[in-house]
């Protein structure tokens, strides 16, 4: 897999040692088919805009093409079409078609001096709840991620956590 946008990095705002924060790594845009200007799109193919720009629909090619220099605005009703350059994008229900690879696990390393706790996955979204710490230091919390595109390839987002009493 070639990868086409930028993995997660976050900065997360400091947390004192006893408060017990959330630490999230969205994955949406970097697993996702992006739409991308100049490009040539093949019958069938599916992409999904940004995360900014969710529709909560993805978006069949129905005519194949070059995609125009200008992003469309994609609609927001299922079956409901849109052109760019001269691809048309239909619009039908999410799935994982329009994701260049789909997460097999998803795992967060032990970090010294923290307590991991309480994990979750919803839409792309991992959370991990960052607790204990020691004031004046910066952590690095890591989100490694299991593809299934090709099986088993590995990838690492990265949040940094200041504690600060």
């Amino acid at each position: 897999m070639t990868d086409t946008a930028s993995l997660p990095y976050v900065e997360v705002p400091a947390k004192r040692s006893a408060d017990k924060v959330p630490v999230q790594f969205d994955w949406h845009d970097y697993l996702a088919n992006k739409w991308q200007r100049g490009t040539p799109y093949l019958l069938g193919a599916r992409i999904r805009p940004e995360r900014l720009q969710a529709t909560g629909l993805e978006y069949e090619v129905t005519t194949g093409g070059v995609s125009g220099n200008r992003r469309p605005n994609f609609p927001v009703t299922l079956s409901e079409t849109v052109q760019s350059g001269s691809v048309v994008f239909t619009a039908r229900e999410m799935s994982d078609s329009s994701l260049r690879a789909t997460i097999l696990s998803s795992t967060f390393p032990a970090v010294d001096g923290l307590t991991l706790s309480d994990q979750s996955d919803d839409d792309h979204v991992h959370t991990i709840f960052v607790a204990a710490g020691t004031s004046g230091q910066h952590y690095d919390v890591a989100n490694r991620i299991t593809l299934s595109n090709p099986p088993g390839e590995l990838k690492e987002g990265v949040a940094r956590l200041m504690v600060q009493d």
